[in-house]
């Protein structure tokens, strides 16, 4: 199982092909409107340039001499303020790529040559990080612009691949719960939409919503990725959870791992929007982390490796292996079938426009 998510108000737009990719900005600053390019080569990032496009002191100068009925020292208070406001700053970043910031005696595990991040990107919150912890709680904190509505519960990774519990609170707090404690902690996967709740999802069987401080089940567009989010409690039976109408479907069935407390269950989605426990067994159910592509197009065939191979088959409901990269969020579908002892480790090759940054 491959399925997961890994890597304006300002008037942006992004343009790619063939593994470079254009961004533009138009923003306000400094008493000039501003056009802000920056050029991606896959993981390779280009530093931003900036081109004063207009001078709207001057423009603004221009308006107000045509109005009579304000007076001078209305206008000169107007220009002031054009002069000097600085936008950029005022207005809340469509784009935000900066440091983590950990907790005291959390450091970032040996031998990393990047820092711990998080970002909000299109209107997702993601963080890439793996620390060491010397003590196994809080771990981190999210600035205001970029923490869920209400608790969100993960399902994580350590050192020995063991499942761990890993919540963000409303209040930005990334906080190891329980589970494996072995030596270092991934934060990679916690993902979610950086805006309020989303729909209600359509329950079934007897399952509700958890109390607070938990998200309740939703589900969320931010363009063509659909997530899922909450923590649900226990129904009548272990077979379907939840309907998930049609604008928020994958294009084939997707499995999976989700958390529930020290270990992990299996949750499978289905391209007809049905939401079902597939395996394990547990009185909770939490769908973070669950993310998936809602259309064909920004679809490609993932290149495999090492005789690793896809059931196949017209019958076969879970597809080929696929990477999408939309709005610079690479997302990898599928299933796949191999043998780790005598096709090694490495599963697949993406291209260069869908590498992590660090």
């Amino acid at each position: 199982m491959v399925s997961g998510l890994y890597g304006v108000p300002r008037h942006s737009c992004s343009l790619q092909t063939h593994g470079i990719s254009f961004r533009f900005s138009l923003v306000p600053l400094a008493g000039y409107l501003q056009l802000k390019v920056r050029i991606n080569f896959g993981p390779i990032e280009s530093p931003t340039k900036t081109i004063p496009l207009i001078d709207l002191v001057d423009n603004l100068r221009v308006v107000l001499a045509a109005l009579p009925f304000v007076s001078q020292a209305s206008k000169e208070k107007a220009i002031d303020a054009m002069s000097n406001t600085n936008f950029d700053v005022e207005l809340p970043s469509s784009e935000i790529l900066e440091k983590l910031i950990l907790k005291t005696g959390i450091a970032e595990h040996a031998g990393r040559v990047r820092d711990a991040m998080f970002e909000r990107k299109d209107g997702i919150c993601s963080v890439q990080a793996t620390l060491d912890p010397s003590s196994w709680g809080e771990v981190a904190t999210l600035p205001a612009d970029c923490r869920p509505s209400e608790r969100l519960v993960f399902n994580l990774r350590t050192h020995s691949a063991s499942p761990a519990r890993e919540d963000v609170t409303a209040d930005g707090v990334i906080q190891w719960v329980e589970g494996s404690q072995d030596t270092w902690l991934s934060l990679s996967g916690l993902v979610f939409p950086a805006v309020s709740p989303g729909w209600p999802m359509d329950l079934q069987n007897g399952w509700k919503n958890a109390a607070a401080p938990y998200a309740g089940a939703t589900y969320t567009l931010v363009g063509s990725l659909c997530f899922l989010e909450g923590r649900i409690e226990k129904g009548n039976n272990y077979g379907t959870l939840a309907q998930l109408p049609a604008e928020c479907r994958p294009t084939k069935k997707q499995m999976f791992n989700q958390n529930v407390g020290a270990s992990s269950n299996r949750i499978d989605v289905q391209a007809d929007g049905e939401v079902k426990y597939a395996s394990g067994q547990s009185d909770w159910v939490s769908f973070s982390g669950i993310v998936f592509s809602t259309t064909k197009p920004a679809q490609k065939p993932l290149e495999l490796a090492n005789g690793w191979v896809t059931n196949g088959g017209s019958d076969d409901v879970f597809g080929i292996p696929t990477y999408s990269n939309t709005h610079g969020h690479c997302l990898v579908e599928g299933r796949l079938k191999g043998d780790l002892v005598s096709g090694g480790d490495l599963l697949a090759q993406l291209p260069v426009e869908c590498w992590p940054m660090r």
